[in-house]
């Protein structure tokens, strides 16, 4: 199982979700989703940064699944 990803401000300035092709581009939807968990917004994947994130690396979040798009589904 996937250990918590800590919601610090190194991991959040370090987080891509703002700049991903399925991020909801609206103002006030959370981001850092590997952490803060997933968006209530219904949401087209239009591909996904996490495996190109730090904070994924840092968080070993490849070892489990889901290992991307944790903006719909939840970090295991």
């Amino acid at each position: 199982m996937t250990r918590p990803v800590p919601n610090t401000p190194p991991f959040r300035e370090q987080c891509l979700c703002p700049g991903c092709p399925t991020f909801p581009q609206v103002l006030g939807d959370k981001a850092f989703y590997c952490s803060l968990g997933v968006t209530s917004r219904h949401l087209s994947r239009e591909g996904c940064l996490c495996p190109q994130c730090h904070v994924w690396y840092a968080n070993q979040l490849g070892e489990d699944q889901p290992s991307i798009y944790f903006c719909q589904d939840p970090v295991a």
